[in-house]
């Protein structure tokens, strides 16, 4: 857009252009997502930044780090992130999500982020020594990082990312997500 730019472009009601990072409050505030009014934020280069930002941090804290099965750690990222498209905040946040837990030396990277996407991510990491019950709470008291949170947990807990890992390991794993589904209200006991 080129409000991005520094221009304000007028538009036909003498208006100026709908700024990008306005959509999430216009959505707050009952805007539809699929409303019309909103297309340039869902198609703008401000959205397209955010992503492209938030995946250059995550590549670059999770470069040298592998998961359970001994591959690379930012492909379960970006499967989180992929499960979130379309929507630019979700996808930010999942690039993120695991940044400051598995790497806090990043933490000013991601703070340089929009105040909505750094409360989602802080909501999302898991503090040491934080209880499960309250780390829990912290996330569903962010609607984002909760869609975020669920992504994750779909990704770690899939059955065929599951069979890579010795059976003991995949139980674990297994028991410890279906706790988190029904903690986070995902689903019922």
């Amino acid at each position: 857009m080129q409000r991005m730019r520094g221009h304000l472009l007028q538009v036909a009601d003498g208006g100026h252009e709908l700024h990008s990072c306005y959509a999430s409050m216009a959505i707050a505030n009952g805007v539809s997502p699929e409303d019309p009014v909103l297309a340039p934020c869902r198609e703008s280069d401000y959205a397209v930044d955010l992503v492209e930002r938030a995946k250059a941090v995550a590549e670059l804290a999770h470069a040298d780090q592998v998961d359970l099965a001994g591959a690379p750690y930012i492909k379960h990222v970006q499967r989180v992130a992929t499960r979130l498209q379309p929507d630019p905040d979700a996808v930010a946040v999942a690039w993120l999500h695991d940044v400051l837990e598995d790497h806090p030396s990043h933490r000013d990277a991601v703070l340089g982020f929009p105040p909505r996407i750094v409360a989602a991510v802080l909501a999302i990491t898991r503090q040491p020594g934080q209880n499960l019950e309250s780390y829990y709470a912290q996330v569903k008291a962010n609607p984002l990082a909760l869609r975020v949170k669920a992504a994750d947990v779909a990704d770690n807990s899939d059955p065929v990312r599951l069979a890579l890992l010795p059976a003991s390991t995949a139980a674990w794993a297994w028991r410890k997500y279906a706790k988190a589904r029904v903690a986070l209200g995902l689903e019922t006991p």
